[in-house]
């Protein structure tokens, strides 16, 4: 019996220095690889997944990912940052719907930690763990014998990470006028006050600070989404939490960019139509300087103002 519980100990012990010695190795070693052409980033949600089409924007990369809190891209940005010199500025996706307590769930659901948690489990810190496991620690127990599986599938693909971190999405539904159909036998509410998220903004405000201090440029944006959006009805709280919170940060807004119904796959994505639309718009922007200008939101709404639909 003696022999059997020494020999359990030292198997356990030999177990968890393999785990740790997979996780550390994908720490140091995993990388996400962004072509040298590439030196803007795109980070964000579904919004700015479906919005920026970066195969029409040159010097572009878009890594949005649906579904994705500022708690998991904080993680993601850091390793694009930390193995891609070349890239110099960092564009944002922060729109009405991030603010709300919602996000939240975003981070520590059991949906959204099991698919995401394997992803970027490796590079998180003390601090991050302990939220996991005080918000949902049967899931977080779960979780890390997918970031095994996660970690072992790494070490093979020699440390290149590709798959499922995020792009542009080819969206090729459209359900605007059905929806529209439905809001118009609805009673409209023209505010909404909501609960705000606490951590989602708490790691927006992580990621900023990340970015300033390696000395890289940071936007927030709104991409554009159709003028019955629901989330608009928070736009005082969302001005609020921006400006109380992101005091330092310029922020894009392109949410009234001109489109046409059968351009929006619903009320707040483009489809591929609108993403084309857009991101050639986008790109014509991008050469005018829009980034060095002065007041870019007045050459923005000048530039929408222009737009024939």
């Amino acid at each position: 019996m003696r022999n059997f519980i020494i020999n359990l100990i030292v198997f356990i012990f030999i177990l968890l220095c393999c785990l740790t010695g997979l996780l550390l190795l994908n720490r140091y070693y995993a990388y996400i690889p962004v072509n040298n052409n590439k030196h803007i980033l795109i980070i964000g949600h579904s919004h700015s997944e479906c919005a920026y089409n970066d195969s029409l924007i040159n010097g572009v990369k878009n890594f949005s990912k649906s579904g994705e809190s500022y708690f998991y891209s904080y993680f993601k940005t850091k390793l694009l940052i930390e193995k891609n010199p070349n890239i110099n500025t960092v564009l944002i996706e922060f729109s009405n719907n991030q603010i709300e307590s919602s996000m939240d769930n975003w981070i520590w659901g059991e949906k959204h930690m099991s698919y995401r948690f394997p992803q970027y489990g490796s590079f998180m810190d003390y601090n991050s763990y302990s939220l996991l496991w005080h918000k949902n620690s049967k899931c977080f127990l779960n979780s890390l014998k997918f970031l095994t599986k996660h970690n072992i599938k790494n070490v093979l693909k020699k440390f290149k990470l590709k798959e499922d971190i995020g792009g542009y999405f080819y969206l090729e539904r459209n359900k605007t006028d059905s929806l529209l159909r439905v809001i118009s036998t609805m009673p409209q509410l023209k505010h909404k006050t909501i609960e705000l998220s606490k951590y989602n903004i708490i790691y927006l405000k992580k990621t900023i600070e990340y970015l300033l201090d390696k000395k890289k440029k940071v936007f927030l944006i709104r991409s554009p989404m159709h003028n019955m959006y629901e989330g608009f009805r928070n736009e005082q709280q969302f001005q609020n939490v921006l400006k109380n919170n992101f005091p330092e940060v310029e922020f894009i807004d392109f949410s009234h960019f001109k489109l046409l119904n059968s351009e929006f796959g619903d009320l707040d994505h483009l489809n591929y139509k609108g993403a084309a639309k857009f991101s050639i718009w986008f790109n014509e922007l991008l050469k005018k300087g829009l980034l060095i200008k002065k007041d870019k939101q007045r050459f923005i709404d000048s530039e929408i103002n222009d737009i024939r639909v």
